[in-house]
C-alpha cells in the first residue's frame, strides 16, 4: 500500500473514531472517552511521517481534519460542561477560516512568526486531543489549550488576511496605476 491510500486511510480512520467517543461514554463511561481521543492522536502522528507535503491534496485533507475533529470535539466537550461555550464558540468560528487561509497561503512564503505559529498550532492540536482524553480529571489543560488554540488562530488570521488585503487591494491598485502612468508616458512622447 502506498502512502496515498496510508494517509486517505488515516484520515478516514480517524474521522471514524469521533462517534466513538459519544458510543464510549454512553455505554462504558465517561472516563472510557479517553481510548478513542488517543487513537486519534495516533492516527494524527502517524499522518504527519506519512504526508506528502509537496501535495496540496494532503494539506486539504488535513485542514478539513482537523476542522472537524476540533469543532465536534469543541462543541462535545461544552454540550458536556468542560469547556465554556463561548470558547467552544470563538474555536468554531476562527478554525474554517484558520484552515481556509493555510489552504491558500499553501506553500506560499510566510514570515517567519507566522511559520512559527503554524508549527506551534499543530503542537496544540496534540496537546488539545491528548489534555481531553484526560478532561475527566483535570478540565484546566484542555481550557488552556483551547484558548492556545484560539489565540495562535486570531493571530494568523490577521497576518495573513493583512497580507491579502495589501497584496490584492493595495499593491494591485498601485500597479494598475503605474502601468496607466506608463502607458500616458508613452502616449505623450
Amino acid at each position: 500500500m502506498n502512502n496515498y491510500m496510508r494517509y486517505r486511510g488515516l484520515f478516514a480512520a480517524e474521522i471514524a473514531l469521533l462517534p466513538l467517543i459519544v458510543a464510549f461514554k454512553l455505554i462504558i463511561g465517561t472516563w472510557a472517552v479517553c481510548i478513542p481521543l488517543l487513537m486519534i492522536a495516533v492516527c494524527r502522528a502517524i499522518m504527519i511521517f506519512v504526508k506528502n507535503k509537496a501535495k496540496v491534496s494532503d494539506h486539504i485533507i488535513e485542514c478539513i481534519g482537523d476542522t472537524v475533529i476540533l469543532e465536534f470535539l469543541a462543541i462535545y466537550f461544552a454540550i458536556l460542561g468542560f469547556i465554556p461555550t463561548w470558547l467552544s464558540v470563538v474555536v468554531c468560528i476562527l478554525l474554517p477560516l484558520y484552515e481556509l487561509a493555510s489552504v491558500y497561503f499553501y506553500a506560499k512564503p510566510m514570515n517567519d512568526i507566522i511559520e512559527a505559529l503554524d508549527f506551534c498550532y499543530l503542537a496544540f492540536v496534540f496537546t488539545t486531543i491528548i489534555s481531553l482524553s484526560f478532561v475527566m480529571a483535570v478540565d484546566v489543560v484542555a481550557k488552556v489549550s483551547f484558548i492556545a488554540i484560539m489565540l495562535t488562530m486570531a493571530i494568523v488570521i490577521l497576518y495573513k488576511l493583512y497580507r491579502f488585503i495589501n497584496y490584492y487591494l493595495i499593491n494591485r491598485k498601485s500597479k494598475f496605476q503605474k502601468e496607466r502612468a506608463k502607458a500616458e508616458k508613452a502616449k505623450n512622447k
